[in-house]
């Protein structure tokens, strides 16, 4: 990464290590600053301390279920069915071109947001741009993953892996 192009930050971990926590502290920095912030976080939806499923949310406050135990998909990743209408409707709008200064915030590159071609389209193209980006990918072997990986290695990410008991 050269010293006029923007921030990559990705973000890699196990699920349940904390990627989502320290992204949110991040936004919540940024908003702080004043500095302008487009993309989504991701969160569970918790019963009775029970996951039931997880929620989308755009940085500018739009919610909705991504995935749910009583969604029959498709597609589906493990027990949850997903929405991939209202995952597109709420996400893809906050990546459009984004203008100059603003940091775009993707919580997460995880299997049931790349199920949707739009969304890896927008991906993509988006690696491509003179933007700042924070993601968040677990570490997995799923070939959607290892693409994102790739993507922002090209586009000059600076990779930090979480691990509960060290940071490599």
């Amino acid at each position: 990464m050269d010293e006029k192009s923007p921030p990559r930050l990705l973000l890699e971990g196990r699920p349940g290590i904390g990627k989502t926590m320290v992204t949110r502290r991040l936004v919540d920095l940024l908003r702080d600053a004043r500095i302008p912030l487009a993309g989504f976080v991701t969160h569970e939806i918790r019963v009775h301390g029970r996951r039931e499923g997880f929620a989308v949310e755009a940085i500018s406050g739009d919610r909705g279920v991504l995935a749910h135990l009583d969604l029959p998909g498709p597609p589906r990743v493990g027990r949850y069915g997903v929405d991939l209408a209202t995952f597109e409707r709420i996400a893809l709008p906050t990546l459009a071109p984004p203008e100059p200064g603003v940091v775009v915030v993707l919580d997460e590159l995880g299997k049931m947001e790349l199920a949707s071609a739009a969304f890896r389209d927008v991906v993509s193209a988006l690696w491509d741009r003179d933007v700042a980006v924070v993601a968040t990918v677990q570490l997995h072997r799923h070939p959607a993953h290892r693409c994102a990986q790739a993507a922002a290695g090209r586009a000059g990410a600076a990779g930090y892996r979480a691990d509960s008991r060290r940071s490599t």
